[in-house]
């Protein structure tokens, strides 16, 4: 940070720039007013406009992706529907070979027959035509969240005859659920992780341990240790059950509360363990890595040598310089970990998003799939908006990096 202002004779204001703490320097009138004025006056300034264009960028980057996910759902599931419609064709002729015999006899007529069935079914289900114009209305489907309804699939939520077929709330039913597992499994897991990181960094002690283990634990990936995990306490120890759980609302069946709870502590418990510690220390290490090359800057020597407390130091001087890169790191790991989640999932026999996607493809159900590829883009699209926005707050030259002029 202290390359933003030079070289500086006065000690406090070079020891506030290279904590961080540039808002602070500008306040000193001397350097408001002086040959950083530019500096201190684009902090304030730019950051709308820093903003703005991240908003803008967003938005045009959510386009395009709708744009590619329906290309894509067309490439391959209007494919293999088309075989299934072409499969019924021919079942169709032929029942109606059966019940009138002598009006298709010869191949050219069955041919025919199963051409203009096929060419009606295409019609029926909206595959007729030229495939670019079928992709820009799915598009723009997307865009507005109008999924429409499911083949097969409905909310699981209530009871039978007030179940939906509309995707928006399957969808949503299904996010649910891992949300609460893969997102509250990860910020627990960070949550230790930043603890022990912070504390081997803040001694200038390498954990030899943590580096052996989270090599280990990335190598062998936490869908084999969920495997291992349903093993052990499913078939040798019965501490989990093997039966998959029900999303359910527990007024519907006039079902306790408390049963409800027990039977989801007894469903869960195993999954979020197993994604909480099974790469617990791969993230300790990233975090041990990112605070260790602090910790060894100059202005963390000159707090301790002024007596600071090690506390104030790992939180407040080496916590708050690694903050933009360990947001970062927050944000891919709450995506990847919710992304990734489809053979946990599957392990588990949890009605997560990843199941619902796997069902969705089985199935050729097109607006399922594509429900599940906008909502979870669009979470990880405001994820990453709110972390341009916080990286520009936490380091404010990353959106006046550009202003050269402002940086002599």
């Amino acid at each position: 940070m202290s390359l933003l202002f030079g070289s500086v004779s006065a000690p406090d204001w070079r020891l506030l720039a290279m904590d961080g703490s540039i808002r602070q320097v500008c306040r000193i009138p001397w350097v408001r007013e002086g040959r950083h004025a530019a500096l201190c006056a684009a902090l304030g300034v730019h950051y709308g406009k820093y903003v703005l264009r991240r908003a803008l960028w967003s938005v045009v980057t959510f386009v395009v992706l709708c744009y590619l996910f329906s290309l894509c759902i067309y490439g391959y599931i209007e494919v293999q529907q088309k075989q299934g419609l072409l499969a019924d064709a021919v079942e169709i002729v032929r029942a109606q070979r059966m019940g009138a015999v002598g009006d298709i006899n010869t191949q050219s007529d069955i041919r025919a027959a199963v051409d203009e069935v096929y060419l009606a079914l295409l019609t029926q289900h909206g595959l007729d035509g030229h495939i670019l114009p079928r992709v820009h209305r799915l598009a723009v489907r997307l865009m507005t969240f109008d999924f429409g309804e499911s083949v097969r699939l409905t909310t699981l939520v209530g009871s039978p005859q007030d179940r939906s077929k509309n995707v928006l709330p399957i969808v949503a039913e299904a996010l649910t659920v891992s949300t609460f597992l893969f997102v509250g499994s990860y910020l627990v897991q960070f949550g230790f992780a930043l603890l022990l990181g912070l504390h081997n960094a803040s001694r200038r002690r390498a954990g030899r341990c943590t580096m052996i283990l989270g090599v280990t634990a990335q190598g062998i990936s936490v869908i084999v240790i969920s495997m291992l995990a349903v093993f052990v306490f499913s078939y040798c120890l019965r501490w989990h059950p093997t039966d998959p759980w029900v999303l359910r609302v527990p007024s519907t069946y006039g079902e306790p509360w408390g049963q409800w709870l027990l039977d989801l502590v007894r469903h869960f418990w195993v999954p979020f363990l197993t994604l909480t510690f099974g790469n617990f220390w791969t993230t300790a290490y990233i975090v041990e890595k990112l605070a260790w090359g602090i910790s060894g800057e100059e202005y963390i020597t000159a707090a301790r040598a002024r007596g600071i407390r090690e506390r104030s130091i790992k939180y407040r001087h080496i916590a708050r310089v690694a903050s933009p890169a360990l947001s970062s790191t927050v944000v891919q790991g709450i995506f990847l970990a919710l992304w990734g989640g489809f053979i946990v999932e599957r392990v588990f026999s949890l009605p997560g998003i990843g199941s619902l996607f796997v069902m969705g493809i089985q199935t050729y159900d097109r607006y399922v799939v594509a429900g599940v590829l906008v909502i979870v883009t669009l979470t990880f699209q405001a994820g990453l908006f709110l972390l341009d926005i916080t990286y520009g707050f936490l380091d404010p030259r990353i959106r006046v990096g550009a202003k050269a002029g402002a940086l002599q």
